[in-house]
């Protein structure tokens, strides 16, 4: 049976139809979300200056000395936003797993405003608490505040396309996320010099909050592989990552089981590989 493709959704021309092409559009993605819950968006806008320079900022941070990366770490355990270094977060614990740390780095910045009037102590301690900006590289906040707006503008306009899907007005959400609890997240997984204890990934299987989530796709993974009953192959807009092919087995249901055995085998097919740079 041939692969099913990807579905990728044009933002503009959702956004540029007339009523009735809105409407044919809204049921594709109404469709998709009550079966894979993925898509890819196209022709969203977002200029690819904003993209590249945050992703270089963010590339550049990863590249630094874990000294100067920790100068800009989360003050506390628990504590939202600002560098966090591997073997600091567990994913798994958002689905009620035990698992050892990540083995991931990340760094994490939260809402650039604070709504007007906001007087929660709890929202303020935490939702809206002060991104640790690090001090270097040079131009690393303004390049994520700025892809942080673009990513705020996006979200706003894709769930406009979310509520026709919900044979809802377009501007349905708005009023309630003029202000979002919305946190950008750059990771990083370095080179692992040692193997990972049992039941250890690079990051956790877990469950996203909130309405959505954007995911940037990698522009350099540019292959395919495969590996026993492990496959994994890129796409333009993302990268498709499996290894189950039963007959005759038509459930969406997920099996967790499985899906454990997948990122297991593949962590440790990537583990054996070295990271490697480009010369001039």
């Amino acid at each position: 049976m041939a692969a099913e493709a990807f579905p990728v959704i044009s933002l503009n021309e959702f956004e540029t139809a007339d009523s009735a092409g809105k409407k044919l559009l809204a049921l594709e993605v109404d469709a998709i979300c009550r079966t894979s819950g993925f898509l890819a968006i196209a022709d969203h806008g977002v200029p690819q200056g904003t993209i590249k320079r945050a992703w270089d900022a963010a590339a550049a941070f990863f590249d630094q000395p874990v000294d100067v990366k920790q100068a800009a770490k989360a003050p506390r355990p628990g504590y939202p936003y600002g560098y966090l270094g591997p073997n600091t977060e567990a994913l798994a614990a958002s689905r009620g797993v035990a698992t050892p740390p990540d083995l991931k780095e990340s760094f994490n910045g939260g809402p650039l405003d604070v709504p007007p009037g906001m007087t929660d102590a709890e929202a303020l301690a935490f939702c809206y608490a002060p991104t640790i900006w690090p001090a270097a590289p040079q131009g690393f906040r303004e390049a994520w505040e700025t892809y942080y707006r673009a990513m705020e503008d996006l979200a706003a306009r894709i769930m406009q396309l979310f509520a026709a899907a919900l044979t809802l007005p377009e501007d349905y959400f708005a009023g309630v996320i003029d202000h979002p609890v919305s946190a950008l997240r750059a990771l990083n997984y370095p080179e692992q010099i040692e193997a990972p204890k049992p039941g250890q990934l690079r990051a956790g299987a877990h469950s996203d909050y909130g309405s959505l989530t954007i995911l940037l796709p990698q522009p350099e993974v540019q292959y395919a592989l495969l590996a026993g009953d492990l496959y994994m192959f890129s796409r333009s807009d993302g990268i498709v990552l499996g290894g189950t092919h039963e007959e005759g087995v038509w459930s969406l249901e997920p099996d967790l089981v499985r899906k454990q055995q997948i990122l297991a085998g593949h962590q440790a097919l990537f583990d054996g590989f070295r990271r490697c740079r480009a010369s001039a």
